[in-house]
């Protein structure tokens, strides 16, 4: 099968389309014929002579024999620990997640990572309430890829959701993912019109994919704001005012499934299955660059030069050109 391997390059690492063997999968596992994989920050920071890749979908082609619940043939998407970039991958049972036939399986494959993010950052915390009913979350650049779900998963738990973006067609998008309230971010008086949809008091929440904005978030927080951060890999240093952060109470944490065991990770994947993934069926999925497996070096060139959490998709069922 073929399969993109990171190899050691004059200048940085590089992505090379190579053939490989087709993996063995345990008795735990099933065998994925990948349509899709979703492209992360994550996936060019890691060694050479790997298969990178932490999230993609396809369908069952084999089925381990201590396996349950799962059979050969049924549309998945799931999170692996790597190897995604390539035509099949062997995946635990417990990291997949059904797809609906409402959402093609090249959407879905860029569901489990940013899933999982999201319901760690917002819904389970140690030693902080989940959020209730009409809490309120700011969600910055709600237009991309994560914003767009983070939205929509917000608006299923009770939330209510004021979304930021830079332009008006953003605004738009942001509006029909269920936005109950639509901000241009380059307003000089951003914080003030946030504060004034919360009659004054600011947000309970504010979700900023590596936290970009870290002044003007805190800002539009309240006494007792929570402002988790996802994943801070490949992303510049965030200077903290801790004076700031002691006084109004804030409360700032940082969230990665990467940095899980697995058992941990099939539990958080359990709890999406249980309390996010009812709402898959109706989501509005952005995909904001599609790419081919070949292509894996470029697309991920390109996700190195964004601030945001795109979603850049392989379509895996391309011919090879040497």
């Amino acid at each position: 099968m073929n399969a993109v391997i990171i190899r050691k390059g004059w200048f940085s690492n590089v992505f090379k389309l190579e053939e490989v063997q087709t993996p063995e999968i345990k008795d735990d596992e099933v065998l994925l014929t990948i349509s899709g994989i979703g492209v992360t920050k994550n996936d060019f920071l890691k060694g050479i002579d790997v298969c990178p890749g932490i999230e993609c979908s396809g369908v069952i082609a084999i089925v381990g024999r201590n396996v349950q619940n799962w059979k050969a043939g049924e549309r998945v998407c799931a999170l692996l620990d790597g190897g995604a970039y390539a035509e099949q991958a062997a995946v635990p049972a417990k990291f997949l997640l059904r797809v609906p036939e409402s959402i093609t399986l090249e959407d879905a494959a860029c569901l489990p990572y940013i899933a999982c993010n999201i319901w760690l950052a917002l819904f389970t915390k140690e030693d902080i309430m989940p959020p209730l009913k009409e809490e309120t979350i700011l969600i910055r650049e709600g237009a991309s890829g994560i914003g767009s779900l983070a939205i929509q998963f917000a608006k299923y738990k009770g939330m209510k959701v004021i979304a930021a973006a830079g332009t008006d067609q953003e605004l738009t998008h942001c509006q029909r993912y269920g936005a109950d309230v639509c901000i241009n971010h380059t307003n000089k008086d951003f914080v003030e019109l946030v504060k004034k949809e919360t009659k004054g008091l600011g947000v309970n929440f504010v979700l900023d994919y590596g936290n970009q904005n870290f002044y003007e978030n805190t800002l539009c927080c309240d006494r007792l704001g929570k402002v988790p951060i996802i994943n801070l890999r490949g992303f510049e240093k965030i200077m903290l005012s801790f004076e700031t952060i002691g006084l109004m109470h804030l409360q700032y944490y940082v969230v990665d499934i990467l940095s899980k065991s697995r058992d941990e990770k099939a539990k958080v994947i359990d709890e999406v299955r249980k309390s996010l993934w009812p709402v898959v069926q109706d989501l509005d999925v952005v995909i904001e660059a599609p790419y081919s497996l070949r292509d894996a070096h470029n697309a991920n060139k390109a996700l190195k030069r964004s601030n945001l959490a795109n979603f850049i998709l392989f379509n895996v069922h391309t011919k090879r050109n040497d």
